[in-house]
């Protein structure tokens, strides 16, 4: 189907592609959003279908990294086992798009990741994880739950929220709660870089200058930590107000309508006690995108045309 053979698409159709686990594009209009459907479906498809004829013996590399064999795709009942868990807290169970075991890794602690853009979608578990439900810290469900949680809500080029939703899927309160602490690799470094610093300072007062200063090493440690405490405090405030005025409007399932949202209607919905305020910009929100409009059907009761009575888009 091409842009120009625009037809209209039925609510229903976008809202059970929405709990497959394709959370439509922040700006993604209707044509746009079932044409990349369409080609991502296509594309898993295909991808599973060549590594399952591969020789014996041969792998194919996902991502310029990952050599994967016929024997390497995750099966659906593992994938199952994080379907619950994002069914439960965004309501979306992605089982189509697929994922892979793979013998390389990226570190010792590395467990998993996933590649995703407007045409592909794929998950990269360590080998571990093929037998085994737990390795070191983290069990299967959860790593594989966080990845799709990234994947599914990739289109919505928001990285501010990206690893508060994917941390919600912990089963550790500690790790929910402190999952939004770093939003990039920056934030490890800035975190990481003054306590490596503090053994060299000791080490320079103790055999070469006496009379170092070690204490500035130690303010400088603790101010990151601090600044990243506070961070996750006001996120935790934000999603938490958010919540509660949504609330108030009578969404289903509150935290699934957020993680559909960018950063700046989070903050609005989380500064807005007034209802009738909060349906005048859902309105408004669902006038100008689809996103909202597949939002509103799932989560608030539908979107019906005034004008023809139906709940048709085009």
């Amino acid at each position: 189907m091409t842009g120009a053979e625009s037809m209209p698409f039925s609510l229903e159709e976008a809202a059970k592609l929405d709990a497959s686990g394709f959370v439509p594009g922040a700006t993604e209009s209707a044509d746009a959003y079932f044409q990349r459907v369409e080609r991502l479906r296509s594309w898993a498809a295909e991808l599973r279908t060549t590594v399952e004829n591969l020789p014996a013996g041969e792998t194919l590399e996902l991502a310029g990294l990952f050599p994967v064999g016929r024997n390497d795709l995750i099966p659906a009942e593992i994938l199952s086992e994080s379907a619950r868990i994002t069914e439960q807290l965004y309501d979306f169970t992605s089982m189509e798009l697929p994922g892979f075991f793979t013998s390389k890794t990226l570190g010792l602690l590395w467990g998993g990741c996933s590649f995703s853009d407007d045409e592909t979608v794929v998950f990269i578990l360590r080998k571990s994880y093929r037998n085994r439900k737990r390795f070191l810290i983290y069990d299967r469900d959860e790593l594989l739950s966080h990845e799709l949680c990234h994947a599914a809500r990739s289109m919505l080029d928001d990285p501010m929220w990206e690893e508060y939703f994917a941390y919600q899927t912990a089963k550790k309160r500690l790790r929910r709660w402190l999952g939004c602490a770093f939003l990039n690799g920056s934030d490890a470094v800035l975190f990481l870089l003054p306590v490596m610093l503090l053994p060299i300072t000791q080490a320079l007062q103790n055999w070469m200058w006496e009379k170092f200063p070690v204490w500035p090493f130690w303010i400088l440690a603790a101010c990151y930590p601090l600044f990243l405490g506070a961070r996750v405090i006001c996120f935790q405030r934000i999603a938490a107000a958010a919540l509660r005025n949504l609330k108030k409007i009578g969404a289903v399932k509150p935290l699934a309508v957020l993680y559909r949202c960018r950063d700046e209607e989070i903050r609005f919905f989380a500064t807005c006690p007034d209802p009738e305020r909060m349906i005048a910009f859902i309105d408004r929100q669902s006038a100008e995108f689809f996103r909202w409009q597949v939002i509103r059907k799932r989560f608030f009761g539908g979107n019906r045309n005034e004008a023809t009575g139906t709940d048709r888009i085009s």
